[in-house]
């Protein structure tokens, strides 16, 4: 009798941890939630089996010289002149996802031209692979969003003072491929909401109270690698971030209504 009942003992405590694991580590993995959070960045301690730490001009690591103080990074020149950008390693995509990416950002866009980015890329490169080559970059750029200074400029171009929203559609149709919100979010963090549907190929993205809309490509390879920079060409120029967050959502009507 009492060996019965340490076997059905083992056999609840067996089950029982099954049914954690599950709902710890495979359930949430699944797009059958609402919401699934891939990447949750606080830069508190930064991963960097996730994110490659590259320089804009040559795409060498060089992850030493990132600067992070108090939970925040600061991406922008070194002391060698090396741009320095942040891109996570490829992220598996499910079927009918819908990409969320939230940061808290402030951008200080200092003397000379300035245009910083936040792009979503696809490829097709197996999520093991990290480094980049020549030949492996970052794949094809779906969304991005580009913090613009300049004194040059028309407005089907470069904004003089604001953000410029772009897909691979911008070039035949700058209407539905892309837009331009001229306001000044320099100086001060503020947070931002970047959205692309992998099936419509519909694009949106929020800032301190502007929302856009625009037409991307569906996606056709089977992973993405979120991609953040500073690029610019004169001094003090450069970008704070606090928060990052990478979401995989359910595709529910409403997300792209304007």
């Amino acid at each position: 009798m009492k060996k019965n009942r340490r076997r059905l003992l083992i056999a609840f405590l067996v089950f029982s941890l099954l049914v954690f694991m599950y709902y710890e580590f495979i359930k949430p993995n699944t797009l059958s939630e609402k919401s699934v959070v891939s990447v949750h960045e606080d830069f508190e301690n930064i991963d960097l089996n996730m994110w490659y730490v590259g320089d804009m001009k040559t795409d060498l690591q060089i992850k030493p010289k990132l600067s992070i103080k108090d939970g925040i990074v600061e991406l922008g020149k070194t002391d060698q002149n090396e741009d320095l950008y942040l891109l996570t390693r490829p992220l598996d995509v499910k079927q009918n996802a819908v990409i969320k990416v939230t940061r808290r950002i402030m951008i200080n866009p200092g003397d000379g031209y300035f245009s910083g980015g936040l792009a979503i890329f696809q490829t097709s490169f197996d999520k093991k692979m990290l480094n980049l080559s020549a030949e492996n970059r970052k794949g094809s750029a779906v969304a991005l969003v580009e913090y613009i200074k300049t004194s040059l400029g028309k407005m089907d171009n470069k904004t003089k003072n604001g953000i410029r929203l772009r897909t691979p559609l911008w070039e035949k149709d700058k209407r539905e491929g892309g837009s331009i919100i001229e306001k000044n979010i320099f100086g001060r963090f503020i947070d931002e909401e970047l959205y692309y549907n992998i099936k419509t190929g519909q694009v949106k993205y929020q800032i301190d109270g502007s929302s856009r809309v625009c037409k991307s490509v569906p996606m056709t390879d089977k992973y993405v690698r979120i991609w953040m920079h500073a690029y610019g060409e004169g001094r003090n120029q450069y970008m704070k971030v606090d928060d990052v967050k990478i979401e995989f959502l359910d595709a529910e009507a409403g997300i792209f209504d304007e």
